[in-house]
């Protein structure tokens, strides 16, 4: 079996160093891009494919909203979960996401090892036939989400 790749948007490379980090512990490729014009660009022009793509909110020049945006407003990318992760995690910032187009939102843990279990459950998501409910929408780390959901 392939390893999952994947695509990574966040302007801070502190924040894509761990990332790469906990993705690396679970046998993820992951494909960082400090821009998300840059992240659209190799979308559009694969190897490699993303099978899911977390994106960062506030990023200079395309904001992460309007990154989902695009990429949701491709039929290329219909099929591709979009997750967001940010530190921001107000009631507000999340109900944007989650109409702007977003599969997923996971606030940015504080240690690498709650990011890796928050990586390693958005993973185990069956994206095709189990698309987390706005119940589930918003990863909460001591919350295990059942696929009966």
């Amino acid at each position: 079996m392939s390893r999952k790749t994947i695509f990574y948007a966040d302007d801070d490379e502190d924040d894509i160093f761990v990332f790469k980090e906990a993705a690396e512990q679970l046998d993820v490729e992951v494909e960082s891009f400090i821009l998300g014009e840059s992240m659209l660009d190799a979308m559009y022009n694969p190897p490699p494919q993303a099978e899911i793509v977390f994106v960062d909110l506030n990023m200079p020049g395309k904001s992460g909203f309007e990154l989902i945006r695009e990429i949701r407003s491709s039929p290329f990318f219909k099929d591709i979960p979009v997750v967001v992760l940010s530190t921001g995690n107000d009631q507000r910032t999340i109900n944007q996401a989650k109409r702007t187009g977003a599969d997923y939102f996971v606030t940015k843990p504080h240690s690498i090892s709650e990011l890796r279990t928050a990586i390693e459950q958005t993973l185990a998501i069956d994206w095709k036939n189990d698309k987390p409910s706005i119940v589930d929408f918003h990863y909460k780390k001591n919350k295990i989400r059942s696929s009966a959901n």
